[in-house]
């Protein structure tokens, strides 16, 4: 009996010691940042963000960028908030988080839902894959979303801790992943991952992102490493949505789509190879449909897997049998609106990621099935999707360069380049930035971000001054909105960009987007005011009343207000009701700010 008491006491004993180590280091604040995955903004604790710190886990010596899509710490009744979860095509490249279709679908939800704010929180990551889902899950249940939104799964063989990936690939077993990524949530598990990437910092890797990542480059579809990934996608996913559906949370589940026609295998297989040049033929002859065939046979076989097979889409539309699983078919939706009928560069920039028109299609796919949205169905049932296109967002031209020079980034090496050496990749890519810097303004800042580290902000800041000087108010309207994607508290910032084109009806289609992201962002009736007066102008009288009314509750005296009733009365031909507002105007507007007449 005292051997075994013995016995015991000595197995507990190092897990005692573990615990008081562990409490000790809880208690000094040792590693306590870098275990929350979300951190209060500075200078607005009532608001939080994604933190950067707790993002580096997933990987050894590098850190992705976030997006800065800050929300309330406390949610505000009248926010519909939605969380996007993926990868890269959710962060959004090539283009930065604000260009991505996260950011794309709150512009649609604010311009159909005048009445609530929607709140649109863009967590994707470059490089992760369904165990940085499984691992946020429970984190983003306790943001109290209305709606998750999921476009995941190309990253899933190559993503941090993937079947294929050079990142933690210590073994095929999902529980012994799982357990690295509980094991880094203590104080002690995180204190010696940092150590490792701290030591792991000193060496250098001229090559992309891509490259470093793939530690097998062969994944044939009948490898039991293809067999791997398919199944830690399965048991990842299936506990993601088990977690949110069980919570209550409704998701909304994207088909995953790439780029068919105009990317040929990335692996150098000839069965892949064969097939690709069988569809070009096929394609030539006129037969899109046996064309299509063709080309998504060559990115099944094609071992290189940076293109989701089509058996990750089959589980996702198993999952989405469920009620509280709704399924977005991002795919079908490409497939339809492709001008060849087949998925290719007119919507993407390169092998998977799409390009602005891409992005505005899966914002507004994800849109039309928030529809049947508990809270949305009655305001959206009359709504209608914008059409496709970057214009709901458009790419200031600082933007515009990065996104060029991030592409001859990619492009020039493997695996797109497969011969290319990693010198010979760097060596392509500092001609590129040599002819930046020597060209426009926009392509000189892009390349000094590039290759000097300016940050997005600085360089928009420059291109906004260089747009005001020459009188291009539609490019400085552009790099107005950029710029508040990067200071979203920033009212003065805010109202210099709605004031600056207000009085100009030939710029109220940028003007509009940027008055609505302030008007949800602040508690300035200046933005409300503004959205009123480009509603009245456009004839949009049942929205503006609906803005107007918003202001008359607050500040029934206010003089912008009163006068854009009375132009909003007599389209309407109340005469009489406007004659009424106009002289209550006309009293007051010697109290009214010099700038908030529109």
């Amino acid at each position: 009996m005292k051997r075994a008491a013995f016995t015991v006491l000595a197995l507990l004993l190092p897990l005692v010691l573990l615990g008081v180590v562990e409490g000790g280091l809880r208690l000094v604040g040792v590693q306590a940042t870098s275990r929350t995955p979300f951190v209060p903004v500075p200078s607005r604790p009532d608001a939080l963000a994604l933190n950067p710190d707790y993002v580096a886990r997933y990987f050894p010596a590098f850190v992705p960028a976030v997006a800065f899509t800050p929300f309330a710490a406390v949610k505000p009744d009248a926010v519909f908030r939605v969380v996007a979860l993926g990868g890269s095509s959710t962060a959004g490249f090539p283009y930065q988080f604000y260009h991505g279709f996260p950011a794309r679908l709150e512009a649609r939800l604010g311009a159909a839902l005048p009445a609530l704010r929607p709140e649109v929180v863009n967590l994707g990551l470059t490089a992760v894959n369904s165990y940085t889902l499984w691992d946020l899950r429970r984190s983003v249940a306790a943001m109290q979303p209305d709606a998750v939104v999921i476009y995941a799964g190309h990253n899933e063989f190559y993503g941090a801790l993937g079947v294929g990936s050079t990142v933690e690939s210590f073994s095929d077993r999902v529980a012994l992943k799982r357990l690295a990524l509980r094991l880094k949530r203590t104080a002690l598990g995180a204190a010696f991952d940092s150590a490792l990437r701290n030591a792991g910092e000193a060496a250098s890797d001229d090559r992309t992102l891509m490259a470093r990542m793939v530690g097998d480059a062969t994944i044939t579809r009948d490898s039991d490493a293809f067999a791997a990934g398919v199944a830690q996608y399965a048991t990842n996913m299936e506990a993601v949505l088990g977690t949110l559906t069980s919570l209550g949370v409704p998701v909304y589940l994207a088909t995953l789509t790439s780029n068919l026609q105009d990317q040929p295998p990335l692996g150098d297989t000839p069965d892949a190879r064969t097939a690709y040049a069988r569809g070009r033929a096929i394609f030539a002859a006129g037969d899109t449909v046996e064309a299509r065939a063709a080309f998504l046979e060559a990115k099944e076989l094609d071992p290189v897997r940076f293109r989701a097979p089509d058996t990750l889409n089959t589980l996702v539309r198993t999952w989405s049998e469920d009620d509280a699983v709704t399924l977005v078919d991002v795919a079908a939706a490409f497939e339809a609106t492709s001008p060849t009928g087949i998925e290719g560069a007119a919507l993407f920039d390169d092998h998977l990621h799409p390009n602005a028109v891409g992005y505005d299609l899966i914002a507004a796919t994800f849109f039309d099935a928030l529809r049947d949205h508990p809270r949305l169905r009655e305001p959206l049932a009359d709504a209608r999707t914008e059409p496709v296109g970057p214009r709901s967002a458009p790419i200031d031209p600082v933007e515009a360069a990065h996104v060029r020079l991030q592409l001859v980034q990619l492009l020039s090496g493997f695996p797109f380049d497969q011969d290319a050496t990693p010198e010979e990749a760097a060596a392509r890519f500092e001609q590129a930035l040599a002819e930046a810097k020597a060209g426009p303004l926009a392509d000189s800042l892009a390349a000094l971000m590039l290759a000097e580290g300016m940050p997005m902000l600085a360089g928009l800041r420059h291109g906004l001054d260089h747009a005001l000087a020459v009188g291009d108010t539609a490019t400085a309207l552009a790099y107005f909105r950029s710029a508040l994607s990067w200071q979203p508290f920033n009212a003065e910032l805010m109202e210099r960009a709605v004031g600056h084109a207000l009085s100009d009806p030939r710029f109220d289609a940028r003007t509009l987007p940027i008055a609505r992201y302030a008007a949800t962002r602040t508690d300035s009736l200046y933005f409300h005011n503004a959205l009123a007066a480009i509603h009245v102008r456009r004839g949009h009288t049942a929205r503006a009343e609906r803005f107007l009314t918003y202001v008359e509750e607050r500040a029934p005296d206010d003089p912008t207000m009163l006068y854009n009733t009375a132009r909003l009365l007599l389209q309407r031909g109340d005469t009489t009701a406007a004659r009424g507002y106009f002289a209550r105007f006309q009293q007051r507007r010697t109290a009214a700010r010099p700038t908030s007449t529109p």
